[in-house]
């Protein structure tokens, strides 16, 4: 009988631990859209390279839910293509789910310095438990094994992105393929349709910028907004930005961020929900470093094109 309650919370917990994480994504996934869409392409540069970590709940010791993001790019002008690489990993108690994607984009050139992006990727996805976390009376009790047993499937995710130099309109679909596979959890299909707009001026040292986002997750549906403003040097380069971000679940929250040099640029992201059951949880703390590849500038000197 004292097993049989085990098997039965241990279930349950497995269960409402992927319920609770699903739709798991960076607060600050406007620093870096790709993570969200892989049509999202940064033509300043010819490649990023980012990572991001993620706590909640860091009081519940090691069983607290962690989360790692990882992406890559590659932006080919002469082609009007990018290659590009997410990875992402979450472990919450026991539990392990790991997310790896190839994505594809292909830019279209439009009038007025409008560029159209349509991405495609294809994932590798997860579902893996510890036993050997899980402490029982009766080790070799097969019940709580066949139903922690690892899954792994494939999933694809598509989208399209319009942007200029002062706005960005996207629309995604993440995990389009979960509502025909058994058990995708967490992977569940979320849709995102997003909008964001910065008033880059010349004349200036602060830009500001803001954002709307509403995500579709099943049934529940979610508005994100954000703002943010930008200082720049007398080059008119970034070098600090801080802003907010608010979620129609009552979630609240800050961002800063801040460039060591022209490649390598760092934020922390902090939020907390004003309601609900996980007001008592401190908050979520995320972490994000990103290195960029700038252009080379081409050199139109006498000198320079007699030797080349």
């Amino acid at each position: 009988m004292k097993n049989q309650c085990i098997v039965a919370v241990v279930i349950l917990f497995s269960t409402v631990s992927l319920s609770a994480q699903s739709n798991i994504r960076l607060n600050n996934f406007w620093e870096n859209t790709h993570y969200i869409n892989p049509a999202s392409t940064n033509e300043e540069y010819i490649g990023e390279l980012s990572m991001a970590a993620r706590q909640q709940m860091a009081f519940y010791g090691s069983g607290a839910p962690g989360t790692f993001f990882g992406s890559a790019t590659l932006v080919s002008e002469r082609t009007g293509t990018q290659w590009g690489i997410n990875i992402f990993q979450d472990k919450i108690g026991y539990t392990q789910t790991h997310d790896f994607n190839l994505s594809y984009t292909y830019t279209i050139y439009l009038a007025h310095y409008w560029h159209l992006h349509l991405g495609l990727s294809a994932n590798y996805q997860d579902v893996k438990y510890d036993i050997s976390s899980i402490t029982l009376d009766n080790a070799t009790d097969p019940a709580v094994y066949n139903s922690l047993v690892s899954r792994e499937w494939f999933n694809t995710n598509a989208g399209l992105e319009l942007s200029n130099s002062n706005w960005k309109l996207g629309v995604s679909g993440n995990n389009l393929t979960s509502p025909y596979i058994e058990d995708s959890q967490p992977f569940v299909n979320t849709n995102f349709i997003y909008s964001m707009y910065r008033n880059r001026r010349r004349q200036s040292l602060i830009d500001w910028g803001a954002g709307i986002s509403l995500i579709q997750t099943k049934k529940i549906m979610q508005l994100e907004l954000n703002t943010m403003a930008y200082c720049k040097n007398q080059k008119q380069k970034d070098i600090f930005n801080c802003g907010l971000i608010y979620r129609s679940n009552a979630d609240i929250g800050s961002i800063i961020g801040v460039n060591i040099s022209e490649n390598l640029h760092i934020s922390y992201c902090f939020d907390f929900d004003t309601g609900g059951v996980n007001k008592n949880t401190l908050g979520t703390h995320e972490l994000m470093l990103v290195y960029r590849f700038v252009k080379q500038k081409s050199c139109h000197c006498e000198g320079y094109n007699l030797l080349h």
